[in-house]
């Protein structure tokens, strides 16, 4: 086994690679969150995944599904699962807000 000490830019290449190999998942979207705020520096982050359409989606995570989470140094992470309707700007949209309020509320 060879051990070497990763750089931040290093630790961000495999929580992305993981995202991208996980899919859309609510541990996706909080875990690349709390490997942002361990290995950027930053106090706070947000990781939005999910199904805008019009493709994508299946049975179980249809169009519409969006993971948002939020981390925060020194703090458990929130994770939280919406399925919106509309079209893809419409969900975009309304994911963006779930992510603002859920930072919102992960800061007080």
């Amino acid at each position: 086994m060879t051990y070497r000490r990763l750089t931040p830019l290093d630790a961000a290449a495999h929580a992305l690679k993981l995202a991208r190999d996980a899919g859309v998942r609510i541990a996706t979207a909080g875990l690349v969150s709390a490997c942002l705020t361990s290995v950027s520096g930053a106090g706070v982050a947000v990781a939005v995944t999910g199904y805008a359409g019009p493709g994508g989606g299946n049975e179980r995570n249809p169009v519409g599904t969006v993971f948002v989470a939020a981390a925060r140094r020194d703090h458990p992470t929130l994770v939280e699962h919406h399925v919106f309707s509309g079209d893809r700007d419409a969900v975009r949209l309304a994911a963006v807000g779930a992510a603002i309020a859920l930072l919102t509320r992960r800061l007080s």
